[in-house]
């Protein structure tokens, strides 16, 4: 409860950090490391055979807390530069007591093997970034005064991109286990930082380009928006390599994969032609890429599934 007291609190006042006044933004992430901290500490102390690897992560969050605490009496840059280095402390963890948990497991001859429940995780926050990409282009539709048939059916390729996106990325990864080995895991964090952060993006931008959907502009926001989505094609790739595969979804992941390397190269490129696309044929051709590795994925699994037999 107090957790998510905290995150709402942060949520209020972070539009206050960025215009300057970072004081109750400082006091809110502060909250929140230090809860974090505690239930890292707690768990060590409760559960004994955990503290030599909690230990990284009460220390990390403790001294995340200290500068953000810091934060809250400095100017606005310098509380920046603090906020920076707490995340890294946030990140970090799980790299510092790296050699810890792969001597203990080695100690007891056993391989780290990420859990079915922990990998699952990462799907559902994933849905949860994907609702809110899906929430910021209603968002965008709202802003349009005169909503023109144009302006829907921005709307509608806006939504159609962010599904191809949620099957790319499910198709993929779900329903499958990271390989083992700590550095796996490692892997599958650290790879959906980016991904993550470029659902999010899409969302962002697919706002402004609804918003601007009458105009024929090669608007920056195309070039964000193109970055963006080759990076989530080229970290779904790089996740999915790390992921065990079964034959079933070898015969999906194995075309796709190659396709998705080629479809991000050719996304990075479609803004070059901006100044003779207006935001329909835009959109259009953006959703017609994407629809060839999602086409050939479901065509190569019904085709193992169904056919694979037959002589």
């Amino acid at each position: 409860m107090l957790q998510v007291l905290a995150v709402a609190a942060v949520a209020v006042s972070v539009n206050d950090a960025f215009d300057g006044h970072q004081q109750s933004f400082a006091l809110c992430f502060a909250a929140i490391e230090a809860i974090i901290a505690y239930l890292w500490w707690s768990t060590g102390i409760w559960d004994p055979s955990h503290r030599k690897f909690s230990k990284f992560y009460t220390f990390n969050y403790g001294l995340a807390f200290l500068l953000l605490v810091v934060s809250f009496f400095t100017s606005y840059t310098t509380a920046t530069v603090l906020w920076i280095l707490a995340l890294l402390l946030n990140l970090t963890p799980g790299l510092t007591g790296a050699r810890t948990i792969i001597n203990g497991l080695k100690a007891r001859g056993e391989v780290f093997s990420a859990s079915a429940a922990l990998v699952e995780r990462f799907g559902l926050f994933t849905i949860i970034v994907l609702a809110e990409s899906i929430l910021a282009i209603v968002g965008g539709i709202a802003e349009v005064k005169d909503k023109h048939p144009l302006a829907w059916l921005s709307f509608i390729l806006g939504i159609i991109i962010t599904f191809l996106l949620w099957s790319l990325y499910f198709d993929m990864t779900s329903e499958q286990e990271v390989k083992k080995g700590y550095a796996h895991l490692q892997w599958l964090i650290f790879l959906h930082f980016p991904l993550l952060a470029s659902f999010g993006m899409v969302g962002a931008c697919l706002k402004v380009i609804i918003e601007e959907s009458l105009t024929a502009t090669n608007s920056p926001v195309r070039w964000i928006f193109c970055t963006a989505l080759a990076v989530i094609l080229f970290m779904i790739v790089c996740i999915a390599a790390i992921m065990k595969e079964e034959e079933e979804d070898r015969s999906y992941i194995k075309p796709v994969s190659r396709l998705l390397v080629v479809t991000g190269a050719i996304i990075l490129l479609i803004p070059l032609a901006g100044a003779y696309l207006n935001t329909i044929f835009f959109l259009c051709v953006i959703t017609l890429v994407l629809l060839v590795p999602v086409f050939v994925g479901i065509r190569s699994w019904i085709k193992y599934k169904f056919f694979s037999g037959i002589k």
